[in-house]
């Protein structure tokens, strides 16, 4: 029986990517069809084997298409970063202004986490790679900076504070450690997308609580 909370967590409509022209949709399947034949890819033969070229040729383009949606391999593992981080920020935007911050943080990325939920084989390639190279992920750290300044930015906004203040800043930056933190469990430990959701949701309560110094939570 799904409880208040998972029920809470999966109530905000997917926000995707609207109304679309053909040629825009078409574009946009292309490169997931891209970003999705290089997960496999990397999966199959490892990341540093595995060519542009072999990329391409599954989607049937040339090498030279593929540069035009992502200027190096690396960029196929963080495809959908643009259109996440959009959908994430519209989500903190959606919370109750009276909402403690980092409740709205906390759902917010929880409902990110599970809009992976269909592409949870892929999800899983994605996270074992980041997890496993050091190169990957250090090239991953661009892309959670995002995360962490637009979360630093909710703070900031609910806090009437500067977003570079320091309790927004650790607070992008601790959340992020967070996720970071259940990614490796999940890889390291395994199982299936709720699993992931659940590693993310133990860790950001933990978080909360080490904010309010282990207080007892509030019966909701």
């Amino acid at each position: 029986m799904a409880t208040t909370t998972n029920m809470e967590e999966r109530s905000a409509l997917p926000l995707g990517n609207g109304e679309l022209g053909r040629r825009e949709r078409k574009k946009l399947a292309t490169r997931r069809a891209l970003a999705d034949a290089a997960l496999r890819l990397f999966d199959q033969q490892g990341f540093d084997a595995t060519t542009v070229e072999q990329i391409a040729r599954v989607v049937d383009v040339s090498a030279r298409t593929f540069h035009r949606y992502f200027e190096r391999k690396e960029d196929v593992l963080f495809a959908d970063h643009a259109e996440r981080i959009s959908n994430f920020r519209a989500l903190l935007a959606q919370r109750p202004v009276d909402e403690a911050p980092l409740r709205s943080v906390r759902l917010a990325l929880l409902i990110s986490t599970r809009e992976l939920d269909s592409r949870a084989d892929l999800e899983f390639i994605r996270a074992r790679l980041i997890t496993e190279s050091p190169a990957l992920r250090a090239y991953n750290l661009r892309y959670l900076d995002d995360w962490a300044r637009a979360i630093a930015e909710h703070v900031a906004l609910r806090t009437h504070s500067k977003p570079t203040d320091p309790w927004p800043s650790l607070a992008g930056r601790c959340t992020m450690a967070a996720v970071i933190d259940a990614r490796q469990r999940w890889v390291t430990e395994g199982g299936d997308s709720e699993r992931r959701v659940r590693l993310v949701r133990t860790g950001l309560d933990l978080l909360i609580r080490l904010g309010t110094g282990f207080a007892p939570e509030k019966s909701r």
